[in-house]
């Protein structure tokens, strides 16, 4: 019996939005460790103010992570988001033509006289 070979496609979205979480959640935990290291036994109101968005956004893209990862790995990529994506390429093509003909309106055949209803 052979073996399928595991096929990996790696999509530049997703990779993207990781690239970008990454960066936040580094960003924030080292600028709360510098406020640390830096202010004084009290902090000023700017200090504490910078101190708790920095701690808001460490704690939503800590999250985010784990979304983010434990959502790819329950539903992970496969070859039919290629074949829907040309599908969507395609659809893209055909609109423009189908929004001029939605214009000029329907065939003469489709349009049925309306009836008033007496009562």
């Amino acid at each position: 019996m052979a073996l399928k070979k595991a096929i990996l496609t790696v999509n530049p979205l997703f990779k993207l939005l990781l690239i970008i979480n990454c960066v936040v959640f580094v960003t924030t935990s080292t600028i709360m460790v510098i406020i640390a290291l830096v202010s004084s036994e009290k902090m000023t109101n700017a200090q504490d103010r910078l101190f708790h968005v920095c701690e808001f956004a460490f704690t939503t893209t800590t999250g985010a992570f784990v979304g983010l990862l434990g959502g790819r790995a329950a539903s992970p990529d496969t070859n039919n988001m290629t074949a829907g994506l040309a599908a969507a390429a395609e659809l893209k093509k055909t609109a423009p033509r189908q929004r001029r003909e939605a214009k000029a309106g329907p065939p003469d055949d489709l349009e049925e006289p309306i009836e008033s209803r007496e009562e």
